[in-house]
């Protein structure tokens, strides 16, 4: 079998094995999108860190508590920064990028309708 193929092209159903240069993170979310029983599990992944990322937002920008703004830019900062160095390292976008490029793009909704109905 080609050593080049992931675990999404795979048809002996065999595990996929981490690479030299692939860290632990990296491995398991490969791992996970290439099984596609465990895509409700990654979207309920995405949809708790997205929750835990609406108050901070909503705080942010509703109330203007610096305290949440400085929280929101730090946590906007060590995404920008951590996805920056790791596609350098890397080269190319992984799996990973995608997941946290997912829940920046889950928590704006759920900021929102929090805001709107008033939950925070």
């Amino acid at each position: 079998m080609d050593e080049r193929r992931d675990a999404r092209s795979r048809s002996d159903g065999a595990p996929r094995e981490q690479s030299v240069g692939e860290s632990r993170v990296d491995h398991v979310v490969a791992v996970v999108l290439g099984e596609s029983l465990l895509w409700p599990v990654l979207g309920i992944v995405i949809a708790h860190a997205a929750v835990f990322l609406a108050p901070v937002l909503v705080l942010a920008v509703r109330d203007r508590n610096p305290f949440a703004m400085a929280g929101a830019v730090l946590l906007l900062a060590v995404t920008v920064f951590g996805l920056h160095d790791a596609r350098r390292r890397a080269g190319r976008t992984k799996p990973v990028h995608w997941l946290v490029a997912c829940v920046w793009l889950a928590a704006i909704p759920v900021a929102a309708l929090c805001g709107y109905y008033g939950i925070f």
